[in-house]
Order: structure tokens, then C-alpha cells, then sequence
């Protein structure tokens, strides 16, 4: 592999960019599938560092938290069942026991949190980085353990109350603590749930009425200095990114046949808008300041930045067929092959993990098995993260440096999916809640018994 040189900014430079590969497709598979050892050692120093104990979490969230432990688990042992990764047990458990014990962790903690809590509380935050997440996960979780509905009814009961903060006068509309986090997340259920265990809670499926309020709420914003058809405010800024901005809003409308059927129109006006705010670098800001643009153009993660713009890019160009969508996530593309092995960590909100998403949703739209070789690359140097961070000092140690969304457990979720690749799984896993690999896949239907 190539030698990582330090660069003073946000990356270190990727010197795979000076080396001639191959681009044989099967070639490519075939290094993918070498990953699985880096899976293996990687759990066991997950479990070792963060073993399945309340005492070794401050927090219980998909971000940070227990549940994005056990929503890792959740995706190693699916990825199994489907023959994509070989049986392996860590510690002499299961990939589903070991989430099972991430995820008692979580919901024991969020049930103390309730009980404590004013009668019919919910607060304001719905998103996949809210307790939404969480029962979201542990449905599927209890579900997947030979079918324990009780805990599983349960978890979905919970997830329901929180519907009632999607219509709260605070609550934003973004991914991570907004409605359309809430409507991923049932997107989630659906895709890992039968029908007949859904709809019992949700005889009327939320997705309709939550869209409409996604998209007046967009329309009456009014006061963000941008000329955007649909004005989604974070924190009084109309953000661009796929966390907190229009990029992860616009994703999960564009993915539901009702808002197509219903916005199109609004719909393809403000991914226009999105697409035309890209910089001469090929990057999105975090923001748009309307006619003030101070920001400087360095951001180049998921949260903020061309990554996570990349899938609403191709999804627009699947949606709306006009090429220069394509061509704005080529370009975007090229940016995150220079400047995304992110000196923060290998994590996936704003990791090299989150960055090398993009390469895999560039190649489902395209079929160029460059973009595999490349987000390989980026896998290569993932493999190194320990000597990078604690031995060479060329990556940041994360805060929490073993969760989901900031460290390793991002790291081995994207690793998984390019094995799983490798094994011949096209679909295999994706981004949790927001990309599923394929940009073109529709995430409304059930899951068939």
C-alpha cells in the first residue's frame, strides 16, 4: 500500500492517486473479500475496548451510543444470514447475541430516562440520532431473535409515541434529529419487519401526512437568506449537508412515491438549486449564506460537504433523467478521491468510512468498477487507522473513537458491505438509514415473510 503523507489541512493526501491499479472487476472483488480480517480483529478490539456493559457507555444513541454498537451487529449478522460474510463468533457469541446485549443496554437506559419523564412527554427530536433510532433498531433487533414479539411490539410502541414530535413546533426536519430521520427510520421497519407485525401499530402508515408536513414546513421557510424553492432551517441556517441539510431532507423525499407523485415539481426546483450551489472545487458548503458567502470550501465529510451531497446528486438524476445531476456527482466524486481521507477518523459521519459511501453509490450509478477500486483505497488506509492515530499522528482521535457514527463501528460497517460486495452481494447493507447502497432502491414496500 501507499505511504500516507500528512498535509497541515483537514486530509492527509491520498497517494493512491499517483499508483496505476487495476480495475478488473474481479480482481477488485477478490481484495475486497481479504477485508473480512480486518473485521475480525476490529470486533474483537470493539468488544474488548466497549464490551456489551453499561458501565462502558455515556451514552445510548446510534451516534455515539450502545445502539449503534448493536446496530452494527444487527448489519454483520444479516450480512451472514445472506451468505455475504462467513459464520464468525467473537467471545463465543453471535453477531445477533452480541447486538442483542448492545441493544438491552440502550432501551434499559431510555426506559429509566421515560420513567422519570412527565406523563406523555416526547420532546422535539425524531430523528435516527433520537430515541426514534434507537427503538427503530431494537425492533429489528428482538424481531431477528427467533421472532420475540413481545419485545419487539414493545420497541414499536415507542417508536409510535415519538411520531407525535414530528408535528412539534421545534422540531426541525432534518436527518439526524428531525422528521425525515423519523421517516427513514420507519423506512427501516419496513424493510426489516413483516407487514402484519407494522401495521398493527401503524394501521395508517406515517408516511404521507409526515411528508406534507416536510415539505410546508420547507415552503414556509421564509426568513434563510436563500432563494431555495423548499427552506429547511437547522438552528436558523438553511444547511446544505446530508446530516442537518436539504441534501438528507431531498434524499428521503425523493426516495417515497408519494412526494414524487405529490411535490415533483418542488421537488426537482430545489434539487436544481442544490445542484447549482456546488463550488468551481466540485463541494457544496455547509451552508447557503445566500449573497454573503464567507464560508470557506473545506469541508469535504458527510455531514457537511460533497459525500453526502453525492446520493441526493444521483438520486435527482435518477429521478428527474437529466445528466447534469450525474455530472455534478462525478465531479463531486473526483473531490472526495483527493481530499477525503479525513484527518477526524475513520468513523462515518465525518470519516473516511461516511467519504468512501460515495465511491460505492457512484458505482451502482454508473457501473465503473473504478469506484470500487477506489473506495477500497480508501478501505487500505482504514486497515491502518490504529498505527495512523496513536503511532504516525496523521488521524485525529475521535471522542469516541469505537462508536457508530465518529469511529471503528462506522469503519466495520462500511468494511462489511465491501466484503459483502466482494461475495457477490450487489446490494449488500449501505449507509444505516440513508443510503442502502443503492441509490436507486425503493425503501417503501415491506419486507416479505
Amino acid at each position: 500500500m501507499a505511504t500516507q503523507h500528512q498535509d497541515p489541512g483537514r486530509y492527509i493526501l491520498n497517494r493512491f492517486t499517483e499508483i496505476e491499479s487495476t480495475t478488473d472487476i474481479d480482481c477488485i472483488k477478490a481484495e475486497a473479500r481479504n477485508l473480512q480480517s480486518f473485521i475480525n480483529d476490529g470486533v474483537r478490539l470493539l468488544t474488548e475496548k466497549l464490551p456489551p456493559s453499561a458501565d462502558f457507555f455515556d451514552g445510548v444513541d446510534l451516534y455515539t451510543g450502545a445502539a449503534g454498537i448493536s446496530a452494527l451487529f444487527l448489519h454483520l449478522h444479516q450480512l451472514t444470514k445472506a451468505q455475504a460474510l462467513p459464520p464468525t463468533k467473537y467471545h463465543h457469541l453471535t453477531p445477533l447475541e452480541l447486538s442483542r446485549a448492545y441493544m438491552d443496554i440502550a432501551v434499559s437506559a431510555i426506559v429509566s430516562e421515560l420513567q422519570q419523564d412527565a406523563p406523555g412527554h416526547v420532546g422535539h427530536r425524531c430523528g435516527i440520532a433520537s430515541n426514534a433510532g434507537v427503538w427503530a433498531v431494537a425492533a429489528a433487533v428482538y424481531y431477528e431473535e427467533s421472532g420475540e414479539l413481545e419485545l419487539t411490539d414493545e420497541s414499536l410502541m415507542h417508536f409510535k409515541k415519538l411520531e407525535k414530535a414530528c408535528y412539534g413546533s421545534k422540531t426541525s426536519d432534518e436527518l439526524l434529529y428531525g422528521r425525515i430521520g423519523y421517516l427513514a427510520a420507519y423506512n427501516f421497519l419496513l424493510s426489516h419487519l413483516p407487514s402484519r407485525v407494522l401495521s398493527f401499530h401503524f394501521p395508517e402508515p406515517p408516511t404521507n401526512r409526515l411528508i406534507d408536513k416536510i415539505v410546508t414546513s420547507g415552503a414556509n421557510g421564509e426568513n434563510l437568506p436563500t432563494s431555495a424553492p423548499l427552506r429547511w432551517a437547522w438552528h436558523d441556517r438553511y444547511y446544505l449537508g446530508a446530516a442537518y441539510g436539504t441534501a438528507g431532507i431531498l434524499a428521503g423525499l425523493l426516495k417515497t412515491p408519494y412526494a414524487m407523485q405529490t411535490y415533483r415539481p418542488e421537488l426537482e426546483a430545489t434539487a436544481r438549486h442544490l445542484r447549482d450551489l456546488q463550488t468551481p472545487t466540485g463541494n457544496w458548503l455547509s451552508a447557503d449564506h445566500g449573497r454573503q458567502r464567507d464560508e470557506k470550501d473545506e469541508l469535504v465529510q458527510w455531514c457537511h460537504g460533497a459525500p453526502g451531497v453525492i446520493h441526493t446528486m444521483i438520486l435527482s438524476h435518477q429521478r428527474f433523467h437529466d445528466a447534469s445531476y450525474l455530472d455534478a456527482a462525478l465531479k463531486a466524486g473526483e473531490l472526495v478521491w483527493k481530499k477525503g481521507l479525513l484527518r477526524k477518523g475513520v468513523g462515518l459521519c465525518h470519516g473516511i468510512s461516511g467519504n468512501a459511501y460515495a465511491f460505492i453509490d457512484l458505482y451502482h450509478a454508473t457501473g465503473d468498477p473504478e469506484w470500487m477500486r477506489r473506495a477500497l483505497h480508501f478501505a487500505c488506509v482504514i486497515e491502518q487507522w490504529q498505527t495512523l492515530t496513536y503511532a504516525q499522528h496523521e488521524l485525529n482521535e475521535p471522542d469516541h473513537p469505537y462508536s457508530l457514527f465518529e469511529g471503528l463501528a462506522g469503519a466495520l460497517y462500511f468494511a462489511a458491505d465491501l466484503v459483502a460486495w466482494g461475495s457477490g452481494v450487489e446490494d449488500a447493507g449501505g449507509f444505516l438509514f440513508y443510503s442502502n447502497a443503492r441509490a436507486d432502491r425503493d425503501t417503501t414496500g415491506g419486507r416479505e415473510e
